[in-house]
């Protein structure tokens, strides 16, 4: 059982099940990942869909998203190339040069064109109105099953800006995992399998910049029977004050 009291944001996680006695799986997680953020990204109803040459029967060119709905904002469109690179009107983001600035180098380039999802996000950052743009996708070549079928990059972009504004990958990220924390900076959770134990180690960060992030919070979600609907979170640590 919880010996300290929980912040009020991680009140709704201690009433969500968990069945079985499996590490608690994403869905465990997904009210609580809510109630962090005061806005977070809306899923645009569309895909990701090949876009070949004229007359080609190769490889096809690009990919482009295609919405269910009208869409005003610049074409979007991912190439596969030896730079995976996504293009949205004039601004090109090359996906190595973007891993490069997030110091993560290990982090695979290619995505799963199929696997793309796009959201958009209205929201205010430090006061001022923001209007942006979430992809998060799976990486090429992972499989389908097991642990890295959740291992997943996160890509969040401003129109007609040649930087991102935020990047980050790893088991469970998601643009379901972004949005803008109380004191109004962007921010994430990241979460991590403990291999050998029966929970998840989760990470709240902070948006301190341009390819620089701050840690927030860390938990740890574990089974626990005797625990309100046999979910305890224990704290791990505090970072400075939001």
């Amino acid at each position: 059982m919880m010996t300290k009291r929980l912040p009020g944001f991680l009140l709704l996680l201690t009433l969500t099940r968990v069945a079985g006695a499996d590490a608690p799986g994403l869905a465990a997680v997904a009210e609580w990942q809510r109630d962090l953020f005061t806005s977070r990204p809306q899923r645009m109803a569309g895909t990701f869909v090949p876009i070949a040459f004229e007359g080609g029967n190769g490889e096809p060119q690009y990919h482009a998203f295609v919405a269910d709905e009208a869409d005003s904002t610049p074409a979007l469109r991912y190439c596969e190339s030896k730079t995976p690179t996504l293009r949205w009107g004039k601004a090109r983001y090359a996906l190595p040069a973007v891993t490069a600035r997030w110091r993560r180098p290990d982090d695979p380039t290619d995505w799963s064109p199929d696997s793309i999802r796009r959201y958009q996000w209205p929201t205010t950052v430090a006061g001022k109105p923001q209007t942006l743009t979430c992809l998060d996708a799976a990486f090429a070549g992972l499989g389908s099953s097991g642990g890295l079928a959740s291992w997943r990059a996160v890509l969040v972009l401003q129109a007609g800006k040649p930087r991102e504004w935020l990047y980050f990958a790893g088991y469970g990220a998601s643009c379901e995992a972004v949005g803008t924390l109380n004191d109004g900076r962007i921010g994430f959770v990241q979460l991590t399998r403990r291999d050998g134990d029966d929970g998840l180690s989760a990470q709240v960060f902070a948006l301190a910049g341009r390819g620089k992030l701050v840690p927030v919070q860390a938990y740890v979600l574990r089974d626990d029977a005797a625990a309100v609907k046999g979910l305890r979170v224990d704290s791990l640590s505090a970072a400075a004050s939001h």
